[in-house]
């Protein structure tokens, strides 16, 4: 959306009396959104006091980009950056990322100012990286960490299945992502 449709569809008087705004995509990231640094401005600036989240694989932009987000953040603001795993982890799920470009990102938002909250998506593949991760978390100055137990082995048709297909680009299977082997970090909605 453009910052005119954000305008047409929330009302100054509207965004005044807000408390939270948080940014998320089901199926894509907000930080591609042409417009997402101006909309996020301009409720800023409608609204000192409004908390604005925002979460994303960072992934996208540049390090400037990112320390001035920071900035329009300021203290009533947070990035939620889905990082799941490290360099060779991380993008057997977030497909077509870069592992060291989110970190400098990440590193760029922080050094800014901006409040980071790590959370990590546990498969099979990174089930053993996790402490680890929370650790260089805190070493990157990360104010938080969540491990999260993933849903994506519930069909539509709330079918569980042990294995989800990942495919290329062409729609053929290239690899699977597994359910976690330690039971801590299994969604228990997932388990007959």
């Amino acid at each position: 959306m453009s910052l005119d449709d954000i305008k047409n569809i929330f009302p100054i008087e509207l965004v005044q009396r807000l408390r939270l705004v948080f940014f998320c995509g089901t199926y894509g990231d907000p930080i591609w959104a042409r417009d997402i640094l101006p909309v996020i401005k301009w409720l800023r600036g409608v609204n000192s006091k409004l908390e604005i989240g925002l979460n994303t694989n960072g992934s996208a932009r540049t390090e400037k980009w990112w320390g001035e987000i920071a900035d329009v953040l300021g203290d009533n603001g947070y990035v939620v950056f889905s990082i799941d795993g490290d360099e060779d982890t991380n993008h057997i799920y977030r497909r077509w990322t870069d592992y060291n470009k989110i970190i400098r990102n990440a590193k760029s938002f922080i050094k800014s100012g901006g409040e980071a909250i790590w959370e990590f998506l546990v498969f099979r593949h990174n089930e053993h990286q996790v402490e680890d991760i929370e650790n260089l978390s805190k070493e990157l100055g990360f104010k938080g960490f969540t491990s999260k137990k993933t849903g994506r082995f519930l069909t539509k048709d709330h079918t569980i299945i042990e294995k989800q297909e990942v495919l290329d680009k062409k729609g053929n299977v290239e690899y699977y992502l597994e359910k976690p082997d330690n039971p801590k970090y299994r969604n228990v909605s997932l388990e007959k």
